[in-house]
């Protein structure tokens, strides 16, 4: 709004600017059609005068306007700033429990197949069926969640000063 009648303003100077040199242009003239331009011309200015007065009224009433609204806007805004950062920080601890959680999984996973062997080789010896309901590898999709969320962990780390 301020940025549009700050164009206003200046295009109605420029016009008043332009139609002074005319008029200086002019005064040096005393014909009859140059008289009647000149007064033409400053009744033209008179009205873009008053119309400048008005632009310059309502550009002070609403840049006074848009200052008293701004420390509230800007509390507002810094409110969810401080939201935002809470919110980042309280997601941070979490992926980072989920990361972990899949490197501990990973772990079990190693742990469990290590264990798998000795257990199928007895149920082999004895001719009991085998009971085989652990997990091979780390699903893919868990393996690729841990590389995305490790970038988030990494870009918060450098960004916001995490832990």
């Amino acid at each position: 709004m301020l940025k549009k009648l700050q164009k206003q303003i200046r295009e109605i100077q420029q016009a008043i600017i332009e139609r002074e040199k005319r008029i200086n242009t002019l005064n040096a003239s005393t014909n009859a059609e140059a008289i009647i331009e000149k007064s033409r011309l400053e009744v033209e200015i008179e009205i873009l005068n008053k119309k400048l007065s008005e632009l310059k009224t309502e550009y002070e009433k609403n840049r006074q306007d848009l200052q008293r609204r701004l420390p509230e806007l800007e509390k507002q805004y810094l409110e969810q700033v401080e939201k935002q950062k809470k919110i980042l920080a309280e997601l941070y601890e979490k992926i980072n429990m989920v990361v972990e959680l899949i490197s501990t999984l990973k772990k079990n996973v190693d742990e469990t197949r290590g264990q798998f062997i000795p257990y199928s080789n007895v149920v082999y010896e004895l001719e009991q069926p085998i009971k085989h309901v652990h997990l091979e590898d780390v699903p893919s999709f868990l393996k690729n969640a841990e590389k995305f969320l490790n970038v988030f962990l990494n870009w918060y780390r450098e960004t916001r000063g995490g832990r």
